[in-house]
């Protein structure tokens, strides 16, 4: 397993946390062992279907399943989860304007490559829905345009995000009325 001593976890706490100052989110560390993938949270990538289903190359079916990534997290020691919350002007411009969730991706790839070159070479980053990074995904066979960005989101894997961001403190509206939070995730 790996283990991260408690100096280390001080420096990428800090490291993550000054990062994400300068774009307006929040770091909230995780205890690993209150990740608890479940299918019946990936089944909502399948009921109503997702529009990524099957088609975007970070989403199911195209993406491990929920027990191959419960096995995996068994790797990890800590969690640190990513939170972009923005005061709703219009709701209905999430649906078209995706700068918000763009915002996070970028964050979140960018938060596991600084656990990276801080020697947490397993570190992994999940974000956000269905990939935004491209209008189409490339077709199957082909590989992804922006591999080092595109991240799978954590309901693929199972993850309740909101669960956890609530369990964190984290003022979570649902529905989403006055403020819409972006949530994501950065395993070491």
């Amino acid at each position: 397993m790996n283990k991260v001593k408690q100096n280390d976890y001080e420096v990428l706490k800090n490291s993550f946390d000054a990062a994400a100052h300068k774009k307006g989110i929040h770091i909230y560390p995780l205890d690993i062992k209150t990740i608890h993938p479940r299918q019946s949270m990936r089944l909502k990538c399948l009921v109503p279907l997702c529009e990524y289903y099957g088609v975007c190359k970070t989403c199911p079916p195209n993406i491990p399943g929920v027990a191959e990534f419960k096995e995996a997290l068994l790797s990890y020691s800590i969690g640190f989860l990513v939170v972009l919350q923005e005061k709703i002007k219009n709701i209905e411009i999430y649906q078209k304007d995706f700068s918000a969730e763009l915002k996070l991706t970028d964050m979140v790839s960018n938060l596991e490559l600084l656990a990276f070159q801080h020697g947490f070479y397993q570190a992994l980053g999940l974000g956000v829905g269905g990939c935004k990074l491209c209008d189409t995904c490339t077709p199957q066979g082909e590989p992804c345009r922006h591999p080092f960005k595109a991240r799978p989101s954590p309901e693929g894997f199972g993850i309740d995000i909101t669960g956890l961001a609530r369990e964190a403190d984290v003022e979570v509206e649902w529905p989403p009325t006055q403020y819409v939070n972006f949530l994501g995730l950065v395993l070491v």
